[in-house]
């Protein structure tokens, strides 16, 4: 599953403006957020060595919207791999010309698009479609383990101190949930252990 987790900044002159996802996709978007996340669930395709190595998490996606309602620039401010930011950026392209900017302006903003088959969240958008098997599982909640399983498997290498082990598991569970302090907290821990 993939959700759109966003605060949009409109970027208007000098005129910041802070919306919700869905204020933003409403008002900027020809069709709202229906029509959005129809478009990004049609064309998102979860890339095979992706699903093969339960590669989830988080990818923060700046893009910014031509005065024509283009898709003009595309840039990762993080990244996964895998092809992952391909796949995503495949899909936000397919959004092109359905944008509202006003005349001659350009929109600018960033979003969060959470890979993984976590719990929805206000303001997520899910992009189905190939993430499910034939038995209607989901294919990640299926094979991937959950972000406790992840964690167990961590504090399990930090206590026989085996840390470049830890320090894997606590990259990984970093890239699902970047700006989690909990995941920052160990990851630090890790470190210092790594450093001694």
């Amino acid at each position: 599953m993939m959700k759109i987790l966003a605060t949009a900044i409109l970027m208007s002159g000098s005129l910041l403006m802070s919306f919700s996802v869905d204020q933003f996709l409403n008002t900027h978007f020809n069709g709202g957020k229906k029509a959005f996340v129809e478009i990004l669930q049609q064309h998102f395709q979860y890339p095979e060595d992706a699903q093969e190595a339960c590669r989830i998490g988080q990818l923060k996606v700046e893009l910014m919207i031509d005065g024509q309602g283009k898709v003009n620039k595309v840039t990762f401010l993080s990244a996964m791999g895998l092809g992952l930011e391909s796949a995503v950026k495949k899909a936000l392209q397919k959004t092109s010309g359905q944008w509202k900017t006003g005349q001659n302006r350009t929109l600018e903003f960033t979003i969060a698009c959470q890979i993984d088959g976590g719990p929805k969240i206000k303001g997520d958008i899910p992009l189905m479609g190939t993430f499910s098997e034939s038995n209607g599982n989901n294919y990640v909640e299926s094979l991937c383990p959950t972000d406790n399983e992840v964690l167990k498997k961590l504090l399990l290498h930090l206590r026989s101190g085996r840390y470049e082990d830890a320090n894997r598991w606590g990259e990984e569970l970093l890239r699902r949930d970047p700006d989690s302090a909990h995941f920052q907290s160990l990851d630090r821990m890790i470190q210092s252990k790594r450093g001694q």
